[in-house]
């Protein structure tokens, strides 16, 4: 329908992309979302770093920061264990008996 007067038609907007209802997107414009839906920024995570610097102090951040690291890595071997543990369950159950 753009006739003789050189218009071409309007384009209608794109459409965002919305999460089902009762969940949120996990990244808002480049900020980390939480449950709640209070978005975290960089001047807070900079306001949060330097009360953990204040309470904690310089020489038990290493310490602190280690035990958190080895905390996570215990975490994911537990994880994949279960992981693993669950295949191998699921791939004897769908083995056919010899019998």
């Amino acid at each position: 329908m753009s006739g003789g007067n050189g218009c071409s038609p309007v384009k209608p907007p794109p459409v965002e992309k919305t999460c089902p209802p009762g969940h949120r997107p996990a990244v808002r414009n480049g900020t980390l979302s939480n449950v709640l839906g209070y978005t975290v920024g960089p001047t807070e995570l900079i306001i949060v770093l330097v009360i953990v610097l204040v309470l904690f102090g310089g020489a038990k951040l290493p310490k602190l920061a280690r035990s958190l690291g080895q905390a996570q890595r215990e975490f994911r071997e537990g994880v994949a264990e279960a992981d693993n543990a669950a295949d191998d369950s699921s791939s004897a159950d769908s083995k056919p008996s010899s019998s």
